[in-house]
Protein backbone atom coordinates (compact mmCIF):
# COMPACT_ATOMS: atom_id res chain seq x y z
CA UNK A 1 0.00 0.00 0.00
CA UNK A 2 1.92 3.32 -0.63
CA UNK A 3 2.10 5.70 2.03
CA UNK A 4 0.13 8.88 2.23
CA UNK A 5 0.99 12.24 1.90
CA UNK A 6 0.48 12.83 5.80
CA UNK A 7 2.09 9.92 6.64
CA UNK A 8 5.33 10.91 4.69
CA UNK A 9 5.10 14.36 5.99
CA UNK A 10 4.63 12.62 9.77
CA UNK A 11 7.65 11.09 9.19
CA UNK A 12 10.08 13.30 8.33
CA UNK A 13 8.83 16.05 11.25
CA UNK A 14 9.47 13.09 12.89
CA UNK A 15 13.04 12.32 12.40
CA UNK A 16 13.62 16.06 11.98
CA UNK A 17 12.42 17.05 15.71
CA UNK A 18 14.26 13.27 17.20
CA UNK A 19 17.54 14.62 15.92
CA UNK A 20 16.93 17.69 17.33
CA UNK A 21 17.09 20.04 14.21
CA UNK A 22 14.66 22.47 13.62
CA UNK A 23 12.68 22.65 10.50
CA UNK A 24 15.03 24.93 8.35
CA UNK A 25 12.09 26.76 7.08
CA UNK A 26 10.62 27.60 10.09
CA UNK A 27 9.73 30.97 11.05
CA UNK A 28 12.20 32.63 13.22
CA UNK A 29 12.27 31.62 17.01
CA UNK A 30 10.63 34.67 19.64
CA UNK A 31 13.24 35.67 22.00
CA UNK A 32 13.04 37.23 25.63
CA UNK A 33 10.00 36.50 27.67
CA UNK A 34 7.72 35.33 25.17
CA UNK A 35 9.90 32.78 23.87
CA UNK A 36 8.63 29.09 24.60
CA UNK A 37 11.92 26.50 24.47
CA UNK A 38 13.22 24.37 21.82
CA UNK A 39 12.82 21.52 23.23
CA UNK A 40 8.68 22.60 23.40
CA UNK A 41 8.57 23.06 19.44
CA UNK A 42 10.44 19.64 19.05
CA UNK A 43 8.07 18.05 21.46
CA UNK A 44 5.08 20.58 19.77
CA UNK A 45 6.32 18.71 15.52
CA UNK A 46 6.81 15.12 17.17
CA UNK A 47 3.15 15.61 18.20
CA UNK A 48 1.75 16.91 15.36
CA UNK A 49 3.58 13.99 13.29
CA UNK A 50 1.97 11.18 15.57
CA UNK A 51 -1.55 12.99 14.57
CA UNK A 52 -0.62 12.89 11.17
CA UNK A 53 0.40 8.95 11.59
CA UNK A 54 -2.63 8.42 13.45
CA UNK A 55 -5.01 10.25 11.49
CA UNK A 56 -3.16 8.67 8.12
CA UNK A 57 -4.06 4.88 9.66
CA UNK A 58 -6.98 5.27 11.51
CA UNK A 59 -8.82 6.19 8.18
CA UNK A 60 -11.01 4.02 6.61
CA UNK A 61 -11.94 4.05 2.74
CA UNK A 62 -15.26 5.55 1.89
CA UNK A 63 -17.42 6.69 -1.75
CA UNK A 64 -15.54 9.33 -3.66
CA UNK A 65 -18.13 11.70 -2.80
CA UNK A 66 -17.72 11.14 0.78
CA UNK A 67 -13.95 10.49 0.76
CA UNK A 68 -11.59 13.31 2.50
CA UNK A 69 -8.43 12.15 0.57
CA UNK A 70 -7.74 10.16 -2.79
CA UNK A 71 -6.42 11.22 -5.93
CA UNK A 72 -9.80 11.43 -7.51
CA UNK A 73 -10.79 14.28 -5.80
CA UNK A 74 -7.74 16.32 -5.75
CA UNK A 75 -6.90 18.20 -8.95
CA UNK A 76 -3.08 19.53 -7.89
CA UNK A 77 -0.14 21.40 -9.46
CA UNK A 78 3.56 21.78 -8.73
CA UNK A 79 5.37 25.45 -8.10
CA UNK A 80 8.67 26.49 -8.35
CA UNK A 81 10.26 26.11 -4.47
CA UNK A 82 13.42 27.31 -3.35
CA UNK A 83 14.03 24.27 -1.45
CA UNK A 84 12.27 21.57 -3.89
CA UNK A 85 15.60 19.86 -5.93
CA UNK A 86 12.88 19.55 -8.47
CA UNK A 87 12.15 23.24 -9.38
CA UNK A 88 14.79 24.98 -6.88
CA UNK A 89 16.34 26.58 -10.18
CA UNK A 90 12.96 28.19 -11.32
CA UNK A 91 12.55 30.69 -8.01
CA UNK A 92 14.95 33.95 -9.91
CA UNK A 93 15.68 36.79 -8.11
CA UNK A 94 12.58 38.97 -10.12
CA UNK A 95 9.87 36.44 -8.14
CA UNK A 96 7.59 38.47 -5.83
CA UNK A 97 7.25 38.32 -2.14
CA UNK A 98 4.17 36.08 -1.10
CA UNK A 99 0.78 37.32 0.94
CA UNK A 100 -0.34 34.41 3.03
CA UNK A 101 -3.87 34.21 3.49
CA UNK A 102 -6.71 32.08 4.47
CA UNK A 103 -10.58 31.88 4.45
CA UNK A 104 -13.53 29.87 4.88
CA UNK A 105 -16.96 30.05 4.11
CA UNK A 106 -19.75 27.42 5.30
CA UNK A 107 -22.25 28.05 2.73
CA UNK A 108 -23.96 25.19 0.85
CA UNK A 109 -21.89 24.05 -2.77
CA UNK A 110 -24.64 22.12 -4.63
CA UNK A 111 -21.81 20.60 -6.97
CA UNK A 112 -18.75 20.09 -5.13
CA UNK A 113 -16.97 18.34 -7.74
CA UNK A 114 -17.88 21.16 -10.26
CA UNK A 115 -16.84 24.01 -8.39
CA UNK A 116 -13.70 22.37 -7.23
CA UNK A 117 -12.45 22.19 -10.99
CA UNK A 118 -13.88 26.07 -11.27
CA UNK A 119 -11.26 27.11 -9.01
CA UNK A 120 -8.62 25.52 -9.70
CA UNK A 121 -8.91 26.38 -13.19
CA UNK A 122 -8.63 29.66 -11.72
CA UNK A 123 -5.60 29.22 -9.84
CA UNK A 124 -3.77 27.74 -11.95
CA UNK A 125 -4.89 28.71 -15.68
CA UNK A 126 -4.72 25.15 -16.43
CA UNK A 127 -7.83 23.07 -18.03
CA UNK A 128 -8.90 20.72 -14.95
CA UNK A 129 -10.17 18.20 -17.19
CA UNK A 130 -6.52 17.81 -18.78
CA UNK A 131 -4.84 17.90 -15.49
CA UNK A 132 -7.19 15.23 -14.39
CA UNK A 133 -6.62 12.68 -17.45
CA UNK A 134 -3.23 13.87 -17.61
CA UNK A 135 -2.63 12.43 -14.12
CA UNK A 136 -4.78 9.28 -14.47
CA UNK A 137 -2.94 8.33 -17.81
CA UNK A 138 0.78 9.41 -15.76
CA UNK A 139 0.07 8.53 -12.15
CA UNK A 140 0.17 10.39 -8.71
CA UNK A 141 3.89 10.86 -8.54
CA UNK A 142 5.11 14.40 -8.01
CA UNK A 143 7.09 14.85 -10.99
CA UNK A 144 4.31 13.99 -12.94
CA UNK A 145 2.11 17.15 -11.97
CA UNK A 146 2.18 19.70 -14.02
CA UNK A 147 4.29 22.85 -13.13
CA UNK A 148 3.82 26.39 -12.95
CA UNK A 149 5.39 29.29 -13.07
CA UNK A 150 7.12 31.51 -10.00
CA UNK A 151 4.18 33.78 -10.10
CA UNK A 152 1.99 31.34 -9.30
CA UNK A 153 -0.71 30.84 -6.54
CA UNK A 154 -0.09 27.90 -4.58
CA UNK A 155 -1.54 26.21 -1.09
CA UNK A 156 -4.70 23.97 -0.54
CA UNK A 157 -8.35 24.81 -1.36
CA UNK A 158 -10.96 22.48 0.26
CA UNK A 159 -14.37 22.15 -1.23
CA UNK A 160 -17.51 20.37 0.66
CA UNK A 161 -21.60 20.35 0.55
CA UNK A 162 -20.60 22.52 3.59
CA UNK A 163 -18.29 25.09 2.11
CA UNK A 164 -14.72 26.45 1.01
CA UNK A 165 -11.85 26.63 2.74
CA UNK A 166 -8.43 27.73 1.69
CA UNK A 167 -4.75 28.47 2.83
CA UNK A 168 -2.98 30.37 0.23
CA UNK A 169 0.18 31.86 -0.65
CA UNK A 170 -0.07 34.68 -2.91
CA UNK A 171 2.47 36.34 -5.38
CA UNK A 172 1.89 40.02 -2.91
CA UNK A 173 0.96 41.97 -6.72
CA UNK A 174 -2.10 39.14 -7.71
CA UNK A 175 -3.85 39.25 -4.26
CA UNK A 176 -6.60 41.67 -6.14
CA UNK A 177 -6.34 39.46 -9.15
CA UNK A 178 -7.02 36.31 -6.56
CA UNK A 179 -10.03 38.43 -4.67
CA UNK A 180 -11.73 39.18 -7.73
CA UNK A 181 -11.29 35.09 -9.36
CA UNK A 182 -12.79 33.93 -6.05
CA UNK A 183 -16.15 36.47 -6.29
CA UNK A 184 -16.62 35.11 -9.83
CA UNK A 185 -17.21 31.73 -7.81
CA UNK A 186 -21.17 31.35 -7.16
CA UNK A 187 -20.45 30.38 -3.84
CA UNK A 188 -18.60 33.15 -2.60
CA UNK A 189 -19.68 36.10 -4.95
CA UNK A 190 -22.51 37.15 -2.49
CA UNK A 191 -21.55 40.69 -0.36
CA UNK A 192 -19.94 39.60 2.71
CA UNK A 193 -19.52 35.45 1.95
CA UNK A 194 -15.66 36.15 1.27
CA UNK A 195 -13.37 37.64 3.81
CA UNK A 196 -9.37 37.06 3.27
CA UNK A 197 -7.79 36.83 6.31
CA UNK A 198 -4.40 38.30 5.55
CA UNK A 199 -1.61 36.94 7.62
CA UNK A 200 2.57 37.21 6.89
CA UNK A 201 4.08 38.63 3.66
CA UNK A 202 7.17 36.20 3.47
CA UNK A 203 10.26 36.47 0.67
CA UNK A 204 9.77 34.24 -2.37
CA UNK A 205 12.50 32.03 -0.91
CA UNK A 206 10.59 30.99 1.88
CA UNK A 207 8.97 27.51 1.30
CA UNK A 208 5.30 27.63 2.09
CA UNK A 209 3.85 25.51 -0.71
CA UNK A 210 5.00 23.34 -2.77
CA UNK A 211 2.30 22.98 -4.97
CA UNK A 212 -1.65 23.97 -5.61
CA UNK A 213 -4.27 21.55 -4.36
CA UNK A 214 -7.93 21.67 -5.04
CA UNK A 215 -9.43 18.67 -3.01
CA UNK A 216 -12.70 17.73 -3.07
CA UNK A 217 -13.59 16.76 0.77
CA UNK A 218 -16.90 15.07 2.69
CA UNK A 219 -16.11 18.07 5.13
CA UNK A 220 -13.92 21.16 5.01
CA UNK A 221 -13.75 20.88 8.42
CA UNK A 222 -14.07 16.89 9.53
CA UNK A 223 -15.48 16.90 13.03
CA UNK A 224 -16.96 13.78 14.16
CA UNK A 225 -19.34 15.71 16.06
CA UNK A 226 -21.37 13.43 18.00
CA UNK A 227 -25.32 12.53 16.83
CA UNK A 228 -24.33 15.63 13.90
CA UNK A 229 -25.83 13.50 11.48
CA UNK A 230 -29.28 12.91 13.14
CA UNK A 231 -29.17 16.76 14.03
CA UNK A 232 -26.82 19.10 12.31
CA UNK A 233 -26.08 22.21 13.89
CA UNK A 234 -27.16 25.55 12.55
CA UNK A 235 -23.41 26.94 11.75
CA UNK A 236 -24.97 30.59 11.62
CA UNK A 237 -25.73 30.54 15.12
CA UNK A 238 -22.49 29.72 16.35
CA UNK A 239 -22.03 32.87 19.06
CA UNK A 240 -20.98 36.10 18.88
CA UNK A 241 -17.78 37.20 17.27
CA UNK A 242 -15.15 39.47 18.65
CA UNK A 243 -13.36 41.91 16.58
CA UNK A 244 -9.45 41.68 17.79
CA UNK A 245 -9.81 45.67 19.80
CA UNK A 246 -12.74 43.72 22.13
CA UNK A 247 -10.82 40.66 22.23
CA UNK A 248 -8.03 42.21 23.02
CA UNK A 249 -9.73 43.93 26.30
CA UNK A 250 -11.68 40.56 27.54
CA UNK A 251 -8.20 39.37 27.09
CA UNK A 252 -6.73 41.65 29.59
CA UNK A 253 -9.89 42.31 32.09
CA UNK A 254 -10.05 40.08 35.56
CA UNK A 255 -9.93 36.36 35.06
CA UNK A 256 -11.50 35.72 31.57
CA UNK A 257 -12.38 32.21 31.10
CA UNK A 258 -10.96 31.17 27.66
CA UNK A 259 -10.33 27.92 25.46
CA UNK A 260 -8.04 27.47 23.34
CA UNK A 261 -9.77 25.14 20.52
CA UNK A 262 -6.31 24.27 18.66
CA UNK A 263 -4.67 20.70 19.02
CA UNK A 264 -2.10 20.05 21.93
CA UNK A 265 1.32 20.59 19.73
CA UNK A 266 -0.47 23.80 18.58
CA UNK A 267 -0.71 25.03 21.62
CA UNK A 268 2.23 23.98 23.26
CA UNK A 269 4.18 26.30 21.48
CA UNK A 270 1.92 29.55 21.64
CA UNK A 271 -1.08 30.52 23.33
CA UNK A 272 -2.78 33.43 24.36
CA UNK A 273 -2.11 34.61 28.11
CA UNK A 274 -5.14 33.41 30.33
CA UNK A 275 -6.03 30.40 27.83
CA UNK A 276 -6.58 26.42 29.03
CA UNK A 277 -5.39 24.67 25.90
CA UNK A 278 -8.22 22.00 25.52
CA UNK A 279 -5.01 19.44 24.61
CA UNK A 280 -6.78 17.60 21.67
CA UNK A 281 -4.81 15.19 19.29
CA UNK A 282 -7.07 16.03 16.83
CA UNK A 283 -10.39 18.32 16.11
CA UNK A 284 -13.08 15.48 16.17
CA UNK A 285 -11.45 14.83 20.13
CA UNK A 286 -12.58 18.33 20.66
CA UNK A 287 -16.59 17.42 22.23
CA UNK A 288 -15.30 15.37 24.72
CA UNK A 289 -12.60 17.75 25.79
CA UNK A 290 -15.18 20.44 26.12
CA UNK A 291 -16.99 18.30 28.86
CA UNK A 292 -13.71 18.06 30.96
CA UNK A 293 -12.61 21.66 30.16
CA UNK A 294 -15.65 23.84 30.91
CA UNK A 295 -15.33 25.06 34.55
CA UNK A 296 -17.94 23.95 36.95
CA UNK A 297 -19.03 27.80 37.11
CA UNK A 298 -19.76 28.25 33.68
CA UNK A 299 -22.10 25.17 33.68
CA UNK A 300 -23.98 26.54 36.89
CA UNK A 301 -24.07 30.04 35.47
CA UNK A 302 -24.23 29.47 31.30
CA UNK A 303 -24.64 33.04 30.93
CA UNK A 304 -20.84 33.24 31.61
CA UNK A 305 -18.80 35.03 28.43
CA UNK A 306 -16.66 31.81 27.29
CA UNK A 307 -13.71 32.93 25.39
CA UNK A 308 -12.55 30.58 22.38
CA UNK A 309 -10.31 30.72 19.58
CA UNK A 310 -8.03 28.98 16.96
CA UNK A 311 -5.47 29.40 14.10
CA UNK A 312 -7.97 31.21 11.91
CA UNK A 313 -11.54 31.25 13.03
CA UNK A 314 -12.86 28.02 10.92
CA UNK A 315 -12.67 25.34 14.10
CA UNK A 316 -14.26 28.09 16.46
CA UNK A 317 -17.64 28.04 14.13
CA UNK A 318 -18.65 24.63 15.07
CA UNK A 319 -17.25 24.75 18.57
CA UNK A 320 -19.26 27.83 19.05
CA UNK A 321 -22.21 26.18 17.69
CA UNK A 322 -21.61 22.98 19.84
CA UNK A 323 -21.12 24.94 22.20
CA UNK A 324 -24.36 27.21 22.29
CA UNK A 325 -27.00 24.96 21.20
CA UNK A 326 -25.73 21.31 22.09
CA UNK A 327 -24.29 22.50 25.72
CA UNK A 328 -26.62 25.71 25.92
CA UNK A 329 -23.29 28.25 26.65
CA UNK A 330 -22.79 31.81 25.94
CA UNK A 331 -19.40 31.37 24.02
CA UNK A 332 -17.67 34.46 22.41
CA UNK A 333 -15.18 33.64 19.53
CA UNK A 334 -12.30 35.29 17.86
CA UNK A 335 -12.90 37.17 14.21
CA UNK A 336 -10.51 35.88 11.89
CA UNK A 337 -8.11 33.64 15.19
CA UNK A 338 -4.66 34.11 16.01
CA UNK A 339 -3.59 35.26 12.20
CA UNK A 340 -6.10 38.51 12.74
CA UNK A 341 -5.56 39.43 16.18
CA UNK A 342 -1.84 39.53 15.58
CA UNK A 343 -3.04 41.31 12.31
CA UNK A 344 -4.51 44.30 14.37
CA UNK A 345 -1.94 44.30 17.24
CA UNK A 346 0.58 45.08 14.47
CA UNK A 347 -1.21 47.49 12.59
CA UNK A 348 -1.80 49.77 16.11
CA UNK A 349 1.99 49.04 16.03
CA UNK A 350 2.80 50.87 12.69
CA UNK A 351 0.34 53.86 13.90
CA UNK A 352 2.19 54.19 16.89
CA UNK A 353 3.52 57.52 16.97
CA UNK A 354 0.88 59.23 14.75
CA UNK A 355 0.16 62.81 16.32
CA UNK A 356 -2.41 61.88 19.01
CA UNK A 357 -2.19 58.17 18.56
CA UNK A 358 -2.30 56.05 21.59
CA UNK A 359 0.48 53.59 22.46
CA UNK A 360 0.04 50.34 20.75
CA UNK A 361 -1.38 47.53 22.73
CA UNK A 362 1.04 44.51 23.72
CA UNK A 363 0.02 41.29 22.74
CA UNK A 364 -1.69 39.00 24.65
CA UNK A 365 -0.49 35.63 22.46
CA UNK A 366 2.99 34.56 23.82
CA UNK A 367 4.89 32.33 21.64
CA UNK A 368 4.78 31.38 18.64
CA UNK A 369 1.87 30.21 16.44
CA UNK A 370 1.19 27.03 14.69
CA UNK A 371 0.68 27.30 10.90
CA UNK A 372 -0.45 24.66 8.49
CA UNK A 373 2.39 25.16 6.04
CA UNK A 374 6.35 24.42 5.78
CA UNK A 375 7.12 27.07 7.99
CA UNK A 376 5.62 25.37 11.05
CA UNK A 377 5.44 28.33 13.28
CA UNK A 378 5.30 32.23 13.17
CA UNK A 379 6.91 34.61 15.82
CA UNK A 380 4.24 36.93 17.17
CA UNK A 381 3.34 40.60 16.54
CA UNK A 382 5.08 41.22 20.36
CA UNK A 383 8.20 39.87 19.23
CA UNK A 384 11.58 41.63 17.75
CA UNK A 385 12.69 41.87 13.72
CA UNK A 386 14.48 39.04 13.10
CA UNK A 387 17.43 40.96 12.63
CA UNK A 388 17.64 41.90 16.07
CA UNK A 389 16.39 38.03 17.76
CA UNK A 390 19.00 36.29 19.76
CA UNK A 391 19.65 33.12 17.82
CA UNK A 392 17.34 30.75 18.92
CA UNK A 393 18.94 26.54 19.33
CA UNK A 394 18.47 24.93 16.13
CA UNK A 395 17.34 27.87 14.19
CA UNK A 396 20.21 29.59 11.67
Amino acid sequence: MPLRPALITACVLNLLAVRGSALTLAAAGVSGRRALPSLARRAAYRRAAAAAVSMSTSSTSTSAAGSNRGGVDVLSARVPDATNPMSRGLVGAEASRLQMLSFYCFTPVADPEATRDLIFGLLSGLDPQKVRAGANAAGAAEHNRPLLGQDAIRGSVYVAAEGINAQLGVPVERVAELEAMLRSVPELAPEGRLSLNMGSVVDAEASTFRRLLVRRRRQILTDHIPGAEAAPLDLEDAGEELGAEDWHAAMTSAEPIVLDCRNDYESDVGKFAPAVPLDTKTFGDTWAALEEKIPDKVKENPDTPVYIYCTGGIRCVKVGAYMKQKLGLNPKRLEHGIIGYERWVQDQGAADGAEGAEAAPESTFEGENFVFDRRRTTPNAGAEPPSKKAKVEGKD
